[in-house]
């Protein structure tokens, strides 16, 4: 293949090398097992397999919890400072390394990556989940911690009264985070990196995006009140966690270690409405652009309360590409960003494309630099090679029809995003995954995935 997507790229800051533009981006497993310690399995590695086989560069994990108290579902992936065993996390890596299980490597100690230059980069997702803790992960006695507690800082789902019910059922009220706490998360984030350095990753990803703690923190909705310097209606207050927890994973991590950031571009704002933070998030995204400590910025949106990411899964074009071009028109007229000195990130962009010539394009105008493919290869773990190896390749997303409108808001996302769930569980056992949905059967599965996945 001849084309841009196919073409190599450093890592500015790591200087790791990606093979080509496509990204598998981060997709919630589901897999591991609470009465295992919540860590990597056999699943993870047959799932990973499949994925590192099918042409992406880099290849992002689904989101690892930072802290085993507060997770976003029962079954995620662990990695703290009570985890005493890295060689699952080994042999996760691995399997994205394209390497042998019973190989040297499976034993490998050193805190050195092991990536061949035809294998994608192994880049873990580090996340903390915040408010969006389920009841079945705090028990009835501990709330959810967020930057605001009580009634103004608990999720409001969509739905209308279905959505209160389901919200009121789940999800406690949360409590609000102490300083000193907010100081204990910044160290867990850099034990995280620390502990995926040794188990052989190339890098890592903080997850800042999609309603999560930090995105909570960036939130002008979720983080009004605070007045310890953490939050209120000063940006630079709301972005202060954010750019801690950065500077602590360098200090954790070797200067070859691959950092990489992911944030909303687009949220639910203060008035209730879905809106695009331009100059706010611009400038944050300007202010990581230029920290020189940051090898790439994913840029997407949506939360739980508006599932923008999942209810837009099935439409054409970049969902995120106008803030990322005008992110680009920002960098090209800043005084700083043309000094030589300072390293720019790359800018990753996530969801909507279905064609190589809309990738293609994206990249071509300087809009992005790499390319993040996510539920496409929950259908097909080779669509970043087909793409690569077709330009006019098309991808293909199954639509599922609903015929009732009741509570659509909340059961056409959850319905689809337990769909794919369930491709994902598939791909986990060696089965093909399904092309068809159907709406009696994505029913009978939404109540089994739903209880494994959020009940137990």
């Amino acid at each position: 293949p001849s084309h841009v997507l196919a073409d190599s790229v450093i890592l500015p800051i790591s200087q790791k090398v990606v093979k080509n533009r496509i990204a598998k981006a981060a997709l919630t497993e589901g897999l591991s097992e609470p009465r295992q310690n919540n860590i990597p399995n056999d699943s993870h590695c047959e799932l990973y397999r499949q994925w590192s086989n099918g042409g992406s560069g880099i290849i992002i994990t689904g989101n690892v919890m930072v802290d085993r108290n507060c997770k976003e579902a029962p079954r995620n992936v662990i990695l703290d400072e009570k985890t005493s065993d890295l060689m699952p996390f080994r042999r996760w890596a691995n399997s994205i390394h394209q390497r042998d299980q019973d190989d040297q490597y499976s034993s490998y100690n050193e805190t050195t990556s092991i990536t061949s230059q035809s294998s994608p980069l192994a880049i873990m997702q580090i996340s903390h989940p915040g408010r969006q803790s389920p009841i079945s992960t705090t028990g009835l006695l501990t709330r959810p911690i967020a930057p605001t507690g009580g009634s103004k800082g608990r999720i409001h789902l969509p739905g209308g009264i279905l959505g209160k019910i389901v919200g009121s059922l789940f999800i406690l009220p949360p409590r609000q985070l102490t300083t000193d706490e907010i100081c204990t998360i910044v160290s867990q984030f850099a034990t995280a990196a620390r502990q995926a350095e040794k188990a052989t990753f190339d890098g890592i990803e903080i997850h800042a995006a999609h309603g999560y703690l930090l995105s909570q923190f960036l939130s002008p909705a979720g983080n009004c009140l605070r007045t310890d310097g953490y939050g209120g209606a000063d940006p630079t207050h709301r972005q202060k966690l954010l750019f801690q927890i950065i500077e602590a994973v360098r200090e954790a991590t070797s200067d070859d270690f691959v950092v990489g950031i992911k944030v909303n571009s687009i949220e639910r704002g203060v008035n209730d409405g879905v809106v695009e933070l331009d100059n706010e998030r611009l400038d944050l995204v300007e202010e990581l652009c230029m920290l020189g400590t940051v090898d790439f910025i994913e840029l997407s949106g949506g939360n739980f309360e508006d599932a923008l990411f999942v209810q837009n899964a099935n439409g054409g074009g970049s969902f995120f590409g106008s803030f990322a071009e005008r992110l680009k028109n920002r960098l090209q007229h800043s005084r700083r960003s043309s000094s030589p000195d300072i390293r720019l990130p790359l800018i990753m962009v996530t969801g909507g494309f279905r064609t190589a010539c809309e990738m293609e394009s994206t990249i071509e105008k300087g809009n992005a630099d790499l390319i993040g493919l996510g539920r496409p290869l929950c259908i097909d773990p080779n669509v970043s090679a087909q793409l690569l190896a077709d330009r006019q390749y098309q991808i293909e997303m199954p639509i599922l029809m609903i015929p009732f409108s009741f509570g659509n808001a909340l059961l056409g996302p959850a319905l689809n995003s337990i769909w794919y769930q369930r491709q994902i569980d598939r791909l986990s056992r060696g089965q093909q995954a399904e092309t068809n949905p159907q709406i009696l059967d994505t029913l009978f599965w939404f109540v089994i995935v739903f209880v494994r996945l959020y009940i137990w």
